[in-house]
This record gives C-alpha cells, structure tokens and sequence, in this order.
C-alpha cells in the first residue's frame, strides 16, 4: 500500500545524505498530487503554482490501472523541486501546463486512462485541456526521474564502478 509519508521517508534519506556527500539538494518525486493549486517563489525566484497533496493515495491504492513516468533528467536542471507538484491547471487564473513533458504525461494518460481492449483513444492535437486535467485528476499517476539533482549529463565511470 502506497503512502507518501513512507514515500517522503526514501526522499529526505536521499536527500540528507546527498547534501552530506556535497551533492545538494534532489528532486523529489513520487505519486503526482492532486489537491489545491498554491503559488510559491522558486530557488530562482520565479513565482510558480503547485499542487498540494489530495486524495492521490487512496486513487493510487484502489486503481485497475497505476501508470508510472520515468524521466531521465530534472524538470529544471538549476532548481530541483518536488515533481509531484506540477500539473496544474486553473484557467480562470491563467494557469496551465506548458511545458512539452507535461503536455505529453497529460495525453498519456488519457489515453491509457480512456482506451479499452477494443478502442484506442484518437488524439487531433486540439484536445481541450479542461477534459485532459479530468482524466488526469481521475488517475493513478506517478513520476520518478532516474537522475534525482542537478549536474554533468555523463557519469563518472569511476563513482560507479570503484
């Protein structure tokens, strides 16, 4: 059974011995949220909308269908944050995905979410972002990035194999 609290648990570990080690900060990540949008200032000083925990655990636990993104790299290489938080979308605000990853997790998962055995969704590319957010909402959505901070986009072969 999922829980973010045992989730969080793994992260701030990550983390504690990250910043130890002189690596800095991770990006956290997990079971995307899905409560109310809450702005906040970034590293950089940008100001950002995010999503606070909802009921994503219990949509999570009780789900026929669980689908999980693995990235490669960070959302934003110079300022890790929590990537549970990022799909908002409150158009009377003027907020919404923008970013081309998201825009992708978002037709992805209607798909998959909206898809039988005998149909497959068509998409035209005109989809409206509102029936998107639904299905989004609705679904059992998680994302880890293998890369967890910032830095050289080639390993050091000599930290993995000592």
């Amino acid at each position: 059974m999922y829980t973010h609290s045992e989730n969080d648990k793994v992260l701030e570990c990550w983390q504690e011995l990250s910043v130890k080690n002189g690596d800095g900060k991770i990006e956290f990540d997990g079971v995307a949220y899905k409560g109310d949008i809450h702005p906040f200032t970034g590293d950089d000083g940008k100001i950002c909308n995010e999503r606070q925990p909802g009921n994503e655990e219990s949509i999570w636990n009780n789900s026929d269908k669980r689908i999980l993104f693995v990235a490669k790299e960070l959302n934003d290489p110079d300022n890790p944050y929590d990537s549970r938080v990022v799909m908002a979308y409150d158009p009377d605000n003027g907020i919404e995905p923008t970013d081309r990853f998201l825009k992708s997790m978002l037709y992805i998962t209607n798909g998959v979410m909206e898809s039988t055995a005998g149909k497959a969704v068509e998409f035209n590319g005109e989809e409206s972002m509102g029936n998107l957010m639904d299905t989004w909402d609705k679904a059992a959505v998680a994302k880890i990035n293998v890369k967890k901070q910032p830095g050289k986009s080639v390993a050091d072969m000599a930290e993995i194999n000592p």
